[in-house]
């Protein structure tokens, strides 16, 4: 069991993770970083309230930890900085999470990542990232204060059971449905089958290769995108015609190469005979 977590990014998300990770047994000190303060905009869909906008959100944050445990037995450390790896300075913890609402180059510090994609929660934790370009995060379909809390329960369940520390070691990818009340975890691997031009974009290609090519050698294989309200395939796929790994890479990479799509990666997702992938949003 963890018993010092640090969170980076208090926003919407990161505040109900905040919130919900206070309560674990065990936990003995809560790192909170962030250099922001609550702003009017900054309301809707968050732990905030009215009363809150001025304030620094690490000093909000440290109210409500030490609301919920009356007896202030856990020690809160409050960073009001913007954080850069490698240049911002972290008190030792055993668990850093990163709940900011950019997309951010990611060495070796962070153990795990989590965003709202669609509607899944994904947590992303492998080491090394590095991306084209930064962007701020936004939500693709309408997401609730009902939602954020459910998100924020499943992380606080994930390093309660053993589960976190178990995909943070394999250093791998996992989403959990919102819309489930079953939790399912999808354990995603990020070790990519060859080196075709783009398949660094596909978060899970290895664990989802063969399952494609045997689909497409049943039938036409549609590719979906968890994006808007069209029910319309970004692309079709026509049957048989998915032979070697390239295939798939070089038809999915088509598919996420469209000028309106502008993620940098993309999770795959294979539900009832058909590709639907799921876009890094960033959103948080």
């Amino acid at each position: 069991m963890y018993s010092c977590i640090t969170i980076l990014g208090l926003g919407s998300l990161g505040g109900y993770v905040v919130d919900a990770i206070s309560e674990i047994e065990g936990l003995k000190k809560i790192i909170l970083v962030d250099y922001d303060q609550v702003e009017k905009k900054n309301l809707k869909n968050t732990i905030y309230k009215l009363s809150d906008v001025g304030n620094l959100k690490t000093d909000v944050l440290s109210s409500i930890i030490y609301s919920n445990n009356k007896s202030e037995e856990i020690e809160v450390i409050k960073l009001n900085e913007k954080f850069v790896e490698g240049k911002t300075q972290l008190p030792k913890s055993d668990l850093v999470l990163d709940c900011r609402d950019f997309t951010y180059d990611r060495e070796r510090l962070v153990d795990a990542r989590f965003y709202i994609s669609s509607r899944y929660l994904v947590i992303d934790c492998r080491k090394d990232v590095k991306y084209e370009k930064h962007y701020e995060g936004k939500y693709i379909h309408s997401v609730e204060k009902f939602d954020l809390t459910k998100a924020a329960f499943y992380i606080s369940m994930l390093i309660c059971d053993g589960n976190m520390a178990s995909l943070i070691d394999k250093r791998s990818v996992a989403k959990l449905d919102l819309d489930h009340h079953k939790s399912i975890v999808q354990k995603i691997d990020d070790v990519m089958y060859s080196s075709t031009v783009g398949q660094e974009r596909l978060v899970n290609l290895n664990e989802n290769l063969f399952q494609i090519l045997k689909l497409n050698k049943q039938s036409d294989l549609d590719v979906f995108m968890c994006m808007g309200d069209s029910n319309a395939p970004l692309r079709t796929i026509p049957k048989g015609s998915l032979r070697w790994g390239s295939d798939v890479v070089n038809n999915l990479v088509q598919a996420i190469d469209l000028p309106f799509l502008i993620f940098n990666t993309y999770v795959i997702s294979i539900e009832n005979g058909a590709i639907t992938l799921i876009p890094e949003t960033g959103a948080a």
